[in-house]
């Protein structure tokens, strides 16, 4: 078992950098998401699919390359498959030139359609993938994250109260400058995280400071909707307030965004954080800053 599992890791990695270094014909080679493709005509390339089904009905000159689909081969194909938890089904004229590694079902296979090497981790007939998963596997991330944004958030604002009372003292001033130096230096840790990505403890502190960069955003969010109102300041209900509005914005670039729109989904949220923990790292930076100036 391990053997087959090793064998179908650096099968695929070779597969898909070769796709990418070299490919058949880079004009060829082509990726889809969320869409099913069917070839009835002679083709050249290479393709890659993730989350749809991919049907050949014409000679296929490439490697394919699915996740989560099914491939139906009814021709010839003359190159390498990879696919991962995908049902591969082959007609009475469907023959592979190639190698397939497999995890999931092969269905009407044998020598005569099967010229190459197989590597097959059977797991039966895999049930058809509802695209209506995906956004509720987003809920459920969403709602992860924001339990243990909550719980390690209120944690630090108690262990940190008073830093975090001197540091928001001025936290609305300046917040473009915040925002651009907490970006540059966000991103040289972020290097420095993946330069030490074996080490535990980088990744410890990581974690740290992403939460407590969360608290100090989340913190100025609640301190501009408390300043409309009359209430007192109050750092742990500025914390709520600033927590439940970052939530909802996420929520509802899940809930505007088209549920099968995964590299959209991807940007706008990862445009989203970025803005955050920029602005966040940036507070922290001129309050560590102020602090020692005061000394």
């Amino acid at each position: 078992m391990k053997k087959k599992l090793i064998s179908i890791i650096f099968v695929l990695i070779v597969i898909l950098q070769i796709n990418i270094v070299y490919g058949n014909d880079l004009s060829e080679n082509k990726t889809y998401f969320y869409e099913d493709i069917k070839i009835d005509n002679p083709t050249n390339g290479s393709v890659q699919s993730f989350f749809g089904d991919v049907e050949i009905n014409s000679e296929f000159s490439g490697d394919i390359v699915i996740f989560f689909g099914d491939l139906e081969i009814n021709s010839k194909v003359n190159g390498n498959v990879v696919s991962i938890y995908s049902n591969v089904k082959f007609s009475k004229k469907g023959i592979l030139h190639g190698d397939i590694v497999n995890l999931g079902d092969i269905e009407n296979s044998n020598k005569a359609n099967i010229k190459g090497n197989q590597v097959n981790i059977s797991t039966g007939k895999l049930p058809k993938i509802n695209k209506d998963y995906f956004f509720k596997t987003k809920i459920y991330i969403l709602a992860f994250v924001s339990i243990i944004t909550l719980l390690f958030g209120l944690l630090f604002v108690w262990i940190l109260s008073r830093w975090l009372k001197k540091v928001v003292i001025n936290i609305e001033y300046e917040a473009p400058k915040k925002i651009a130096i907490g970006f540059l230096i966000y991103i040289l840790l972020i290097i420095i995280l993946m330069l030490t990505f074996y080490f535990i403890i980088p990744i410890i502190l990581w974690f740290i400071i992403v939460i407590i960069i969360n608290v100090l955003t989340m913190i100025f969010l609640g301190k501009i909707m408390m300043k409309s109102s009359s209430m007192e300041d109050n750092i742990y209900l500025e914390f709520i307030l600033g927590y439940i509005t970052v939530i909802m914005i996420r929520l509802i670039i899940i809930l505007v965004l088209p549920y099968d729109s995964i590299l959209a989904y991807l940007a706008v949220n990862m445009v989203f954080s970025l803005l955050i923990n920029s602005f966040g790292l940036g507070i922290m930076i001129f309050g560590i800053k102020s602090k020692k100036t005061s000394i």
